[in-house]
């Protein structure tokens, strides 16, 4: 809340929030924004197809049916794991398949996934499914994959992400698959993380680590500063650097690491990892002699590109 408080204030801004016991909290953001031009050029008018979407919210399901009417595609609601296999198989037997089938993760009766694997076993048909939901898909990846699901998209939905998936998943359009951009194979490579936070840590290691990393920690920058003075020229392929830590802060630290006088203080990769993510504090890493930076919380297939850029995988 601190950050968003903050950075509201810069937008010059206002935030406030409504709360009661048992009940729930509302903040509401106030910006003055300028409106596009055209909201409509990025969108071009879909085929009429027909979009089965299963969700337990009805926010979520209104703003799908509001945006993939919008694109020109005709959506059907069901708020169930159940009624969605029960809707595909319906259309099935008619001989009027659904071109995509939108499923929510968690649903009071079975979830996204459960659903999906019983409407590949009744149908048979190779329609895409996808997952929707605001959990992070590595979690389920591997169970969703088996189950016979295409892909994944994140909550919130937006009318963009509507349009990008329908012309992935059903027209086949060339895009990178999740799978794909985060598929990275580290084996062999050393990464030092200075980060003085545990869940972070904790985070970013296994991240790395269950791609074949070797991670070490430093818990600030002075501490990051003396194993890469103390290492052997070579030794780590990566640094991932927090900014704001105590003792010295990541910009301090990355400064003296380029001042080094040994062959890779020049050369080994620093990426910046930071909530701070406005453009004088991209600039500021840049300065600072860092090579990437990444915002926080991670996106990990952007990560992933990231990686693949500096460490040839």
């Amino acid at each position: 809340m601190a950050i968003t408080k903050m950075i509201v204030n810069m937008m010059e801004g206002a935030i406030k929030v409504e709360s009661q016991p048992e009940k729930g909290s509302v903040f509401t953001v106030e910006l003055d924004l300028l409106l596009a031009e055209d909201m409509s050029a990025p969108f071009q008018k879909l085929p009429p197809i027909s979009v089965l979407v299963a969700d337990d919210d009805p926010v979520t399901c209104s703003s799908a049916e509001k945006f993939l009417s919008e694109l020109g595609a005709h959506a059907e609601i069901v708020h169930s794991g159940n009624a969605a296999v029960e809707k595909a198989m319906a259309a099935h037997s008619i001989g009027q398949d659904y071109r995509l089938v939108l499923l929510d993760w968690k649903m009071p009766d079975v979830n996204g996934v459960e659903a999906a694997q019983a409407i590949r076993l009744q149908t048979g048909c190779r329609l895409p499914v996808i997952i929707v939901s605001a959990y992070d898909w590595s979690a389920i990846e591997h169970q969703a994959t088996e189950a016979g699901v295409n892909g994944f998209i994140q909550k919130p939905i937006f009318k963009s992400t509507l349009y990008r998936c329908i012309r992935q998943y059903v027209f086949n359009e060339t895009s990178p698959s999740r799978g794909e951009e985060t598929d990275v194979d580290l084996s062999g490579k050393r990464i030092l993380l200075a980060e003085d936070n545990a869940l972070n840590q904790e985070i970013a290691s296994e991240l790395l680590t269950s791609r074949g990393a070797k991670v070490d920690i430093a818990v600030n920058g002075e501490i990051c500063l003396k194993r890469f003075e103390s290492s052997e020229p070579g030794y780590y392929d990566l640094i991932l650097m927090d900014i704001q830590m105590p003792v010295m802060n990541g910009y301090d630290a990355s400064r003296k690491i380029r001042s080094l006088d040994r062959p890779d203080s020049a050369s080994v990769p620093i990426f910046a990892m930071t909530a701070d993510a406005f453009s004088e504090d991209i600039r500021a890493a840049k300065e600072a002699g860092m090579n990437c930076h990444l915002a926080k919380p991670l996106d990990i297939p952007g990560m992933m590109r990231e990686l693949r850029r500096y460490l040839d995988v």
